[in-house]
């Protein structure tokens, strides 16, 4: 019987493993002229990373729908730099890459799945990356209760990605 102010893994709001590169700092081969100019750009260490206009307030939904997680090769770089720019994920745990890769396509996975295994037994998970390969497809489905969103890392995440996954966060979970 569940104790009075245990919270059930089917009332907590999704986890969404979120990406940088190629997600929220679009690379920019192959986008067109008009992608281009909607963009700012944020520096870095010196380097210009390009960044989607929209960003602030995309994320600004999506932290309403999800609970945010950084699943990016930036590891604690991310929400220092995020979070003093544009005011979000600083408190966004952050799945470290440390270690061996597991040799598959999406390198990322290994860590992501262990990450899961430990943090989101029962939780809905979204993960929205550029780099997700069959092997990730595939853990997903084994998973139940997944999504993978899959960007063009010419020009990162979309409108159309943030609805896509808003529209998923506010699906029920399924019965177990």
């Amino acid at each position: 019987m569940r104790e009075i102010g245990e919270r059930s893994a089917a009332l907590e709001r999704p986890l969404l493993l979120v990406d940088v590169d190629g997600v929220l700092a679009p690379f920019g081969h192959g986008a067109s002229e008009e992608e281009r100019a909607a963009e700012g750009t944020l520096d870095v260490d010196g380097l210009g990373i390009r960044i989607v206009r929209d960003l602030r307030g995309w994320i600004s939904r999506l932290e309403d729908a999800f609970e945010c997680v950084w699943a990016t090769a930036w590891e604690h770089k991310a929400p220092l730099v995020f979070g003093r720019v544009f005011r979000f994920g600083s408190g966004w745990p952050v799945i470290p890459f440390s270690g061996p890769n597991g040799g598959g396509p999406t390198w990322k996975l290994v860590h992501v799945a262990g990450w899961c295994e430990e943090n989101a037994a029962g939780r809905r998970v979204a993960w929205i990356d550029d780099d997700l390969s069959w092997d990730a497809r595939e853990w997903a489905r084994r998973r139940d209760e997944t999504l993978l969103v899959r960007t063009d890392p010419a020009r990162g995440m979309t409108a159309a990605d943030v609805d896509r996954l808003l529209a998923w966060a506010a699906m029920p979970q399924a019965e177990a």
